[in-house]
């Protein structure tokens, strides 16, 4: 799939972090934003962009080592410091590798140019959702309400949200 079309309007892309995705009727809600899915111009699998190595941290490490063999006390204890923070950011940085290789992201752009990226945890899950929009997308005379719970990883029905907006906007509270 090409998705260099993504690439170039990077400067417009929202990232999300939401527990879960709603659609009902023409409508993909998620936090404080509703997309008409008729709007929708490209829904996609994205990779995420892996962080670079912290080459800085070779030279700490290299620099922290050379200054354990210098006879000045304070050197030694700053080569210790340095071989400390070195190891330190080497570790971060692996610890937050293996945690985006887990991850996966949907971006969904509309016709209007904004994109919105979603992570998800597990690859399996997110193509059963890409599934259900492409569905919905298709489909778009069939009303079916559906909840994606990206936290969980279910997809069920969804209550009318409809009533629900009603209840919440009447006078004195819910009915």
């Amino acid at each position: 799939m090409n998705t260099d079309i993504l690439k170039n309007i990077a400067a417009s892309n929202r990232e999300i972090n939401t527990d879960s995705l709603k659609i009902y009727g023409n409508c993909l809600e998620f936090k404080d934003t509703v997309i008409q899915l008729s709007n929708v111009s490209l829904v996609a699998n994205n990779p995420l962009t892996l962080p670079k190595f912290p080459l800085w941290t070779i030279a700490a490490l290299l620099l922290g080592f050379a200054f354990l063999f210098v006879e000045e006390g304070a050197v030694k204890f700053f080569g210790v410091v340095l071989l400390c923070v070195g190891g330190f950011f080497i570790y971060t940085w692996n610890q937050q590798m293996e945690r985006e290789k887990q991850l996966k992201k949907l971006v969904i752009a509309t016709n209007s140019g904004q994109t919105f990226s979603i992570l998800f945890e597990k690859g399996e899950f997110l193509a059963t959702v890409i599934d259900t929009l492409k569905e919905t997308i298709a489909h778009p005379g069939h009303h079916s309400d559906v909840i994606i719970n990206i936290k969980d990883n279910i997809i069920g029905p969804g209550g009318s949200a409809i009533d629900t907006v009603n209840e919440i906007n009447t006078f004195g509270g819910p009915r």
